[in-house]
């Protein structure tokens, strides 16, 4: 993150769902010599192939997820508030769409920069 400079095009997902590239237009937290605790976020698919994935988050980055069952559509949830069994958003980087993923384990941990 700390690379992203305003004015720069980050991939997001898009008001209609789809996914596109956003121009940067503020940094919401920018302290790089701050301590913050970051959450890794490990995920796990089982198709088309079983794959992980992990995500390196700030506690109040958001993450598209839904609740365990499924029964909800995805929003936007603070990185703080994903729980295992969760359902999360992942970019598969083949394809560049999105596909949900099990949430199958969280841990918290302190790193440099915001």
């Amino acid at each position: 993150m700390q690379d992203i400079a305003i004015g720069d095009q980050v991939l997001a997902r898009l008001d209609d769902g789809s996914l596109g590239y956003s121009r940067v237009i503020a940094h919401a937290q920018r302290e790089p010599q701050a301590q913050i605790n970051a959450i890794q976020i490990t995920t796990e698919r089982e198709f088309p192939v079983k794959e992980r994935c992990n995500l390196r988050l700030t506690a109040t980055h958001n993450v598209f997820t839904r609740r365990l069952g499924g029964g909800e559509k995805f929003q936007a949830r603070f990185a703080e508030h994903v729980e295992i069994g969760d359902e999360v958003l992942v970019l598969d980087d083949k394809e560049n769409i999105l596909f949900p993923a099990n949430v199958i384990d969280i841990k918290h941990e302190d790193m440099t920069g915001g």
